[in-house]
């Protein structure tokens, strides 16, 4: 009698340990279940967020840059050359333009005062004139400074979509710099994410 009662305590002790190790191995499987959906579920996402990331990339179109600094420094230089042209200009203007409004030729020049007008020599030229032909050359020396500002305004402008070009180039080389690097690093997290997975699946198959 008392053989039977150990014999059914052993029995009974063996029930329960191998019950426990069901419900171990019965846990083990489901979390690992869990993490199986989980890895599967985040590598679709990077891979759709990769290639999303590869589209853009393709995307990309930067535009060719050959000669662009070769253009702009010939450019700025003449710009720079017509600013001191245009400035010299509308001193000499400005200068010659009050002397003959504020009626001060004698201080500049010989004038020979006559019935039909004044004669004067030219103080530049040395040469006889009219105040009216004087007046007639600075505005044809005003008419030169108006075509050299207009030549600087569009050298300007071509300066400035040279730039608005190189802007975009960097910009764009900026954007391509970077997608580049985010598809390195996640094609890195989705392998390691899918040997992760594959050792999770080795893991269920040997429960």
């Amino acid at each position: 009698r008392k053989d039977e009662l150990e014999e059914q305590v052993d029995e009974d002790s063996e029930q329960k340990e191998l019950s426990g190790e069901l419900s171990d191995k019965r846990s083990r499987l489901n979390n690992t279940k869990n993490t199986i959906k989980k890895l599967e579920s985040r590598i679709e996402r990077k891979k759709s967020n990769l290639e999303d990331k590869q589209t853009e990339l393709n995307d990309i179109e930067i535009p060719s840059k050959p000669k662009i600094n070769t253009d702009i420094n010939e450019k700025e230089a003449r710009i720079d050359e017509l600013s001191l042209q245009i400035d010299l200009l509308r001193r000499v203007h400005s200068a010659n333009k009050q002397v003959l409004d504020d009626e001060e030729v004698d201080l500049v020049t010989d004038v020979e005062h006559g019935i039909d007008g004044d004669n004067i020599i030219c103080w530049l030229s040395g040469d006889t004139t009219t105040a009216d032909e004087i007046e007639e050359q600075l505005g044809q020396l005003n008419e030169k400074r108006l075509e050299l500002r207009e030549e600087k305004s569009e050298l300007e402008s071509e300066v400035d979509e040279i730039e608005k070009k190189k802007r975009t180039i960097r910009t764009k080389e900026r954007k391509r710099d970077n997608l580049e690097d985010d598809i390195g690093a996640l094609k890195l997290d989705i392998q390691e994410d899918e040997q992760e997975l594959e050792q999770a699946i080795e893991r269920v198959e040997n429960l």
